[in-house]
């Protein structure tokens, strides 16, 4: 297993600098994700946002909050190895643009943990008054601000290496979910997580929906965008607007209002779909299902990670070298009819292996899309 997971590794480790640290997306969408997570988490909210402005100035500055924080060992508990070596030697494009990206990344990441740190530090009248035990719930709070992916488990490490990216986070993601809506923090933590989840969550995502209830375009965006993201129009207020931005949603925060925001809806879901998403948001990664063999398994089977065909029915009436539509990038078009295989599906593993070099060259590629 060893050594199959070591060469895995060669291929799962690209596979997840691609989708999170050298993607610039990601900055914006992690970012977003893990502020909402953090208001719902944050022992205090209201000193968390109180706190904003000072982490900002000890992230610029390297103060001595950042400097006590990084030196509990939470600057390990992110998706990012903050302790990688930066070298000159790496060729000019890891030089100029993926480390750079990587370490904005890095950077954002750690601002909500950084916050939670001083929000706590603060309590106990300052970094210069705190005590070794002080110091060290803060960091505890920084690191379970959002998701504490410095957390691992033997087998989940491992397989987090090669066969099954992302397992540990996921698996992380999920015990904490656990922890929280079985009230693991006390009667009264719960009762203060579902405040904070109802006023971060719920509540926006029903304003969310009715005001969007009208327009038809809005309608026709599938249920699990809807449940994931905030929405909002563009230009904003116009009933019949085509163009929508999406903000995404905390994970506690999109479960809480799964339901709520259903019963306002006009598009009426199903209970399957709703725990479906649910379980994406929350579930541990499934090793069998979610593996780096999954896209290719998902291509044989005709089926995308969320559950919809690549193909549609009237296309699989073509030749499999002839399956296009106008979503199709040219490149998939040209490969399809050398080889004879799908472009649809040639499209969908460029997708889900190529992570943010795909998210901006297919498009470049793709006449309906450009």
């Amino acid at each position: 297993f060893n050594a199959i997971n070591k060469g895995m590794a060669k291929i799962s480790t690209p596979y997840k600098e691609l989708i999170t640290s050298w993607n610039p997306f990601f900055i914006v969408r992690n970012f977003a994700r893990d502020f909402g997570e953090s208001l719902i988490q944050s022992k205090d909210t209201i000193g968390f946002i109180k706190s904003i402005p000072k982490a900002v100035q000890e992230m610029g500055t390297r103060g001595k909050y950042y400097e006590a924080m990084m030196n509990s060992g939470t600057g390990h508990s992110s998706f990012f190895d903050l302790e990688k070596e930066i070298t000159s030697d790496k060729g000019w494009f890891r030089r100029n643009i993926a480390d750079r990206v990587e370490r904005a990344n890095q950077v954002v990441e750690m601002l909500p943990r950084l916050t939670e740190y001083v929000n706590t530090i603060d309590k106990y009248g300052g970094i210069e008054k705190a005590t070794k035990d002080a110091k060290n719930y803060a960091a505890l709070n920084a690191s379970d601000i959002t998701v504490n992916f410095g957390r691992s488990g033997n087998v989940g490490r491992q397989l987090n290496r090669g066969l099954v990216p992302f397992f540990n986070p996921g698996m992380q993601g999920f015990d904490k979910a656990i922890r929280n809506i079985t009230g693991a923090n006390g009667y009264k933590g719960y009762l203060s997580l579902a405040a904070k989840a109802t006023a971060f969550g719920i509540v926006p995502s029903v304003i969310n929906e009715l005001i969007l209830s009208d327009n038809p375009y809005y309608q026709q965006l599938n249920a699990r965008d809807k449940q994931n993201y905030f929405i909002f129009s563009f230009p904003p207020f116009k009933k019949d607007s085509d163009t929508f931005i999406k903000i995404p949603k905390s994970r506690i925060g999109s479960v809480f209002g799964l339901i709520p925001q259903a019963l306002v809806s006009k598009d009426k879901q199903e209970w399957a779909t709703m725990l479906k998403v649910a379980g994406n948001n929350i579930a541990p990664v499934n090793p069998f299902t979610s593996n780096i063999f999954a896209p290719i398994i998902g291509a044989a089977r005709n089926k995308t990670w969320y559950g919809s065909p690549i193909e549609s029915e009237a296309l699989k009436q073509l030749p499999a070298g002839e399956r296009t539509d106008a979503n199709t990038s040219a490149l998939a078009t040209k490969i399809g009819a050398a080889t004879g295989l799908s472009p649809k599906k040639i499209d969908y593993m460029i997708n889900s292996y190529g992570g943010v070099a795909a998210q901006i060259g297919l498009p470049s590629l793709t006449p309906g899309r450009q």
